[in-house]
C-alpha cells in the first residue's frame, strides 16, 4: 500500500508541475528557446505521468486479481451471488 500512496503523491505532483509548466508556456515574454524548453518539460512530465498512471493501474489490477483468488472467484458477497446456494 505504501507504493500506491507514493505513486498517488507522484501523480499529484506531476499534475501540478504540468499545470505550472502550461501556465508558464502562456507567458508572452518567453523567448523561442524558453518556449521550446517549456514544451520539452511538458512532454517529459506527460510521459512520466503516463508511466505512473500505468503503474498504479497495474497495482490495482494485481490487488483485484488477488482478491478474486482469495474469494474463490466470487466478487460479490454471498447474499448477492446468484451462483451460491
Amino acid at each position: 500500500m505504501i507504493e500506491l500512496e507514493a505513486l498517488t503523491r507522484s501523480i499529484n505532483g506531476l499534475t501540478e508541475l504540468l499545470r505550472v509548466a502550461r501556465s508558464d508556456l502562456a507567458n508572452p515574454i518567453l523567448t523561442p528557446l524558453e518556449r521550446r524548453d517549456a514544451r520539452h518539460e511538458i512532454d517529459r512530465y506527460c510521459v512520466e505521468l503516463r508511466r505512473h498512471l500505468l503503474l498504479i493501474e497495474a497495482q490495482r489490477s494485481r490487488v483485484r486479481s488477488e482478491s478474486l483468488k482469495q474469494s474463490g472467484g466470487r466478487n460479490f458477497p454471498h447474499a448477492l451471488n446468484r451462483s451460491a446456494g
